[in-house]
């Protein structure tokens, strides 16, 4: 079943990065991590992933603004329409482990939405769980919603991990002058955390052989797909 959605709201959420608000949401939606499937005329049906949770009473999307069906989204003003063809994949589900076990999720750019819709559900849910947030980008302006990170760090919902690997400026802001997988390397025992990543394959590669030296074995690292 298809869904005609609204966009309601739009902002600037970093360097080349939006978050686009659209009413209504759809029940479909019911685990953080899952994507949606948007469908414009004129263009392939394109999958974004939702940055918004289950318990959010609307669907919020967190998009680069690069070329095709992305760029055409994230050009949209409020009031006009798109297809939602379906809501897919298997997301992230918090009950495939206890509360008490530290969850570490390691993303680049955009790829944080999923992480977002994430971090939203347990939040809303009240649940009390270690999350840590391993956040890859070129430099400050490019991390996605900075200001909101930071807040949830300093909130203690969160423990932030910026990794940047081309910050020419001088910031009082805490990084990682690297890569992630560079940082992780100098992390101690990583124990039984559970670890999610999104990204480019390369990225997946890079995390997964850094990880491996420190005795996680590849089935552990897991993705929302």
């Amino acid at each position: 079943m298809s869904y005609t959605l609204e966009l309601t709201e739009k902002r600037d959420a970093g360097e080349n990065l939006s978050i686009l608000r659209f009413q209504p949401f759809v029940q479909d939606f019911q685990i953080p991590g899952q994507f949606a499937v948007l469908k414009q005329s004129d263009f392939d049906p394109g999958y974004f992933a939702l940055a918004s949770s289950p318990q959010d009473p609307y669907l919020e999307f967190l998009i680069k603004s690069s070329e095709g069906l992305a760029r055409s989204v994230v050009s949209m003003q409020p009031g006009q329409t798109l297809t939602c063809e379906s809501i897919q994949g298997k997301g992230f589900s918090l009950d495939a482990g206890p509360a008490t076990t530290p969850i570490h999720m390691f993303a680049m750019g955009a790829g944080l939405a999923p992480f977002r819709s994430l971090i939203r559900s347990v939040i809303a849910n009240g649940e009390h769980c270690e999350l840590h947030l391993w956040q890859a980008a070129f430099h400050l302006p490019s991390v996605p919603l900075l200001d909101e990170l930071l807040e949830l760090n300093k909130q203690g919902a969160i423990t932030l991990h910026l990794c940047l690997d081309d910050q020419k400026e001088p910031t009082d802001i805490a990084y990682f002058a690297g890569q992630v997988h560079r940082a992780i390397e100098s992390q101690g025992d990583w124990g039984d955390s559970r670890l999610l990543w999104i990204g480019s394959s390369e990225f997946g590669k890079a995390l997964g052989q850094s990880l491996s030296n420190a005795g996680i074995r590849p089935e552990q690292l897991l993705t929302n797909f």
